[in-house]
């Protein structure tokens, strides 16, 4: 007696056993391309993620401008101000 049935013919065990096997292969032949594009695509990010923020510690200061002789106010914000020398320290 046939034990399946007549519109589904029998698989052959063969090509479930094939497939098995190819599974393991194809990941050791995937595994150079996936050693070789991973670590650069998380360099790009960490590279951009750092461009990122250098760009934003390394704004430029204003311009400087020139102080006219009747400005008393800016004159005054001017004098006042901490010197350079006071806050810097030397190194090396």
């Amino acid at each position: 007696m046939n034990a399946t049935a007549p519109g589904h013919p029998k698989r052959p065990m063969k090509l479930g056993f094939l497939a098995l096997l190819l599974i393991p292969l194809l990941l050791v032949l995937h595994a150079p391309v996936l050693a070789a594009v991973v670590p650069g695509a998380l360099l790009t990010v960490a590279s951009l993620g750092a461009m990122d923020r250098a760009a934003d510690q390394t704004r430029l200061p204003p311009a400087p401008q020139v102080i006219g002789a009747d400005d008393l106010q800016e004159h005054r914000r001017v004098a006042a101000a901490t010197p350079i020398h006071a806050t810097s320290r030397r190194v090396g």
